[in-house]
């Protein structure tokens, strides 16, 4: 077979390897046991200027999400039960968080903020909605020990993977998709001149 294209006698090989950053897989069924697995891999030059997706359970890392109670509320309970932990002074944030969000607290038609758990704010909500099951969820967390809520047995884990199948599908996985949509033309000039940054090379001749 004859090669009819012209050869180089110079390969150019990077100097020093690109730096990576690593983070949770990135999935839709958070019920896994390896979901808390750090298998995926990010350019380190590339994250830092915002150019990755959201990471699920981690929401507030990406630079795009902005103040969104509701959102962070989601992505808590996920790592929650991914990694099988509670915390509580989070869970008390997000609460604040709650209280603090003027747009969520329209949409829910809470005209009041005097409540201190995500069990009394539950008794003041109305309407139904995606955010019905993360916050029952979270005054579930709030008031069983790690114990009850985590036990491993067949009963409670088929539960669990039912509440990380219905927090998806409360429009956190759709509100996700749009926001990493939003970030594409948002950072394509950005992504030009990061891809055209040079790093040094080794040129090898032969």
């Amino acid at each position: 077979m004859k090669i009819s294209s012209s050869r180089s006698s110079e390969v150019y090989s990077l100097t020093t390897f690109p730096s990576t950053k690593t983070s949770e897989r990135l999935l839709k069924q958070y019920y896994k046991k390896d979901a808390k697995r750090l298998w995926s891999f990010h350019s380190t030059r590339f994250h830092e200027n915002g150019l990755f997706p959201i990471n699920p359970l981690r929401v507030r890392d990406h630079p795009i999400v902005s103040n969104d109670s509701l959102l962070e509320c989601a992505s808590l309970l996920l790592r929650t039960f991914v990694y099988q932990e509670r915390d509580r002074s989070k869970i008390s944030d997000l609460l604040n968080k709650v209280k603090n969000d003027e747009k969520l607290k329209r949409k829910l038609k809470l005209s009041a903020d005097g409540y201190d758990t995500f069990s009394e704010l539950m008794s003041l909500i109305n309407n139904k909605g995606g955010h019905t099951v993360i916050f029952s969820t979270l005054s579930e967390l709030e008031n069983k020990e790690d114990a009850d809520f985590f036990k491993d047995d067949s009963k409670t884990t088929r539960k669990l993977k039912q509440t990380v199948l219905d927090v998806g599908k409360s429009g956190f996985f759709s509100k996700i998709k749009r926001l990493n949509q939003k970030n594409i033309p948002k950072n394509i000039n950005k992504q030009h001149f990061v891809l055209s940054t040079k790093k040094p090379t080794l040129i090898l001749s032969f």
